[in-house]
């Protein structure tokens, strides 16, 4: 299993709280240093550096540690197809549009809920 440092909790909770209406409001309380923010993109194509850039964002010394457990994690995922998301409707793409606009437009993602 995954060693988990306890400031990863932390962490985990805070990319759910970003993800909410005041999210502009919640970054401005998270100490500097203390806030890292990735695209899915980047996590999918490269997961190893990308947590690398969030271990060495947030200061935490464990990566090296965890390195092992992570690559496991990774090899396990080969293959793993995502969802597809064709079937939304055009409500519910602009429902997502709406309510993610600032992410998709902050990490390059196309803004257009009905392409």
């Amino acid at each position: 299993s995954l060693s988990l440092h306890p400031s990863h909790i932390s962490c985990y909770f805070l990319c759910s709280c970003l993800s909410s209406p005041r999210a502009e409001q919640a970054r401005d309380l998270v100490p500097k240093g203390n806030l890292c923010e990735v695209s899915f993109d980047a996590l999918e194509r490269d997961p190893i550096a990308t947590l690398g850039h969030i271990y060495k964002t947030l200061g935490w010394d464990t990566f090296e540690q965890t390195l092992p457990d992570y690559r496991s994690y990774c090899s396990s995922l080969r293959g793993y197809r995502k969802n597809d998301f064709d079937s939304l409707s055009p409500e519910q793409k602009l429902f997502v549009q709406h309510h993610f606009r600032e992410y998709f437009e902050a990490f390059g993602y196309d803004t257009d809920p009905v392409h």
